[in-house]
């Protein structure tokens, strides 16, 4: 809620107004309390969201409840005081993990935990000495906790889903070898004849010029510009946000005061106002602000099965962005600009399996294209939208766009169920999980990507009975891997799964 905007929900207001604050009767002085957020800026985000749902008059049942904030005490989630601020004890963790080795382990409350760690909030490089705990804690925390429970299944071993942390060096090790691949398979002339050693000293975080000339500069930035990278099995996004942080370095070096990457971004867009609203974003921020703010936009994209590891990987980003903001008491919302809206780059669905898209015909319904360039303005002005009211705004007319599409497809030779799939796919709704991946649908990408990265979920073969154990997928999924190899286009073509 706008910085100016901020109060506390009267009682007769419906559960479902989530942008005022509530428990008045819990401060001793409601007004003090108000203080107390006061100077908190505005950051937007579809994050901070609640994802309670109203569906309407009629509907049964009509609300979906997650976040939990009720007045009612027996809908209230209960939290004892002891996760917090519990003093050290023995527990028996051995039928959580399903490991006997875990029968007496030291557990203590959360503060205690935390107090023993220095925190910062810009994510380290794998040179960083300094033994502090970064955004990439909630990566380390949070796969842990995806990898101990398994809704569909309800047991809470780790081989349920699959999940597992990807340390930061293996991260950049497989970052830096595939923008290697992507960057020199875009230049030409001298740079293009041995360019492995130039492009390793670009990605290098030492500080040293680059040594490209001024052609291959502007055609490396030009690579960045249009790049496409996926993680097809997010987790808490440690390879996009590794793909964003090299990207950043490598556009300081070439572009140091940003003019190039300006122009570009400023270039694409057809309404004077925004333009004039990217020369003050690049005006008023740091430099690196600029470059991160549309490599997320434009560049990188990520996919998960599971909407918890979707908001983590979301998150990181969220912060990613706020610290490299400068602040201004005197300014409007402290000089803070709001976060973007990053429901449209990083969706919950099964990145294996695809659509029943029909075989390609000559002709295509001109208004299949006009109506699909009219759902990307929408989720660019979605991308920046800000207030209830405007993303409200976004959402119905992305939902109207969808619903036009799935007919004019029917009418175009498409399978009346996929149409009405595809229809179906919100890419609004965070508690849900779609049970298929169209790049071109849900994320605009109509020529595939150049890089797919990510660390995916295993299988285990039991070489005893000579047949697979499917860590993730539900028994419908392998038995449509089991009958075919899968071709997902997005993912680099053919994926055999045994």
């Amino acid at each position: 809620t706008e910085m100016d905007q901020r109060g506390w929900r009267r009682d007769d207001q419906n559960f479902m107004a989530h942008s005022l604050y509530r428990h008045k009767e819990c401060f001793r002085d409601p007004k003090d309390g108000l203080e107390w957020f006061k100077d908190i800026p505005f950051l937007n985000g579809g994050l901070f969201e609640c994802l309670d749902r109203d569906f309407g008059e009629g509907a049964k049942p009509r609300y979906l409840r997650v976040d939990g904030f009720s007045d009612r005490d027996d809908s209230r989630p209960t939290v004892p005081d002891f996760l917090f601020f519990g003093s050290g004890q023995d527990v028996d963790l051995s039928g959580d993990y399903g490991d006997k080795k875990f029968r007496s382990v030291r557990v203590r409350g959360l503060i205690d935990t935390l107090s023993r760690y220095k925190f910062t909030i810009e994510e380290n490089t794998p040179l960083d000495q300094e033994v502090a705990l970064d955004p990439e804690l909630c990566g380390k925390v949070f796969e842990n906790l995806l990898a101990a429970y398994n809704p569909e299944t309800g047991t809470t071993a780790r081989k349920a889903t699959g999940s597992f942390y990807t340390p930061r060096e293996i991260v950049d090790y497989m970052v830096d070898e595939s923008l290697v691949a992507y960057l020199k398979g875009k230049l030409t002339g001298k740079a293009a004849k041995d360019p492995d050693k130039p492009l390793r000293a670009l990605l290098a975080y030492d500080g040293e010029p680059h040594g490209f000339d001024e052609q291959a500069t502007g055609e490396l930035i030009d690579a960045i510009d249009g790049l496409k990278a996926l993680d097809p099995a997010v987790g808490s996004g440690a390879f996009p946000m590794g793909i964003l942080h090299k990207l950043v370095l490598v556009l300081g070096k070439l572009d140091p005061d940003n003019e190039r990457w300006k122009a570009k971004q400023i270039a694409k867009l057809d309404d004077a106002a925004m333009r004039e609203d990217a020369e003050r974003l690049f005006r008023e921020n740091y430099d690196d602000y600029g470059r991160k703010l549309y490599l997320i936009e434009n560049c990188i994209y990520g996919v998960d099965i599971q909407p918890i590891a979707v908001q983590i990987a979301k998150m990181r980003f969220f912060i990613s962005l706020i610290v490299d903001q400068r602040v201004n008491p005197k300014a409007p919302n402290v000089g803070v600009r709001a976060l973007p809206n990053l429901e449209t780059k990083f969706v919950a669905a099964n990145a294996l399996i695809g659509i029943g898209r029909p075989a390609q015909m000559m002709l295509r319904n001109p208004d299949i294209d006009k109506k699909e360039a009219e759902l990307r303005k929408v989720r660019e002005k979605h991308f920046t939208a800000r207030t209830l009211k405007s993303k409200a705004k976004c959402r119905e007319d992305d939902k109207r766009l969808r619903a036009e599409i799935a007919e004019l497809l029917k009418d175009d030779g498409w399978d009346n169920t996929t149409a009405r799939q595809l229809a179906a796919w919100d890419p609004y709704d965070q508690n849900t999980s779609a049970d298929f991946f169209d790049a071109e649908w849900m994320f605009g990408v109509t020529n595939g990507f150049d890089i797919a990265i990510g660390n995916p979920p295993y299988g285990l073969l039991n070489k005893r009975q000579n047949k697979a154990e499917s860590i993730v997928v539900t028994p419908e999924a392998l038995d449509y891997f089991k009958s075919t190899p899968v071709y997902q286009p997005a993912l680099g073509g053919m994926i055999n799964i045994f």
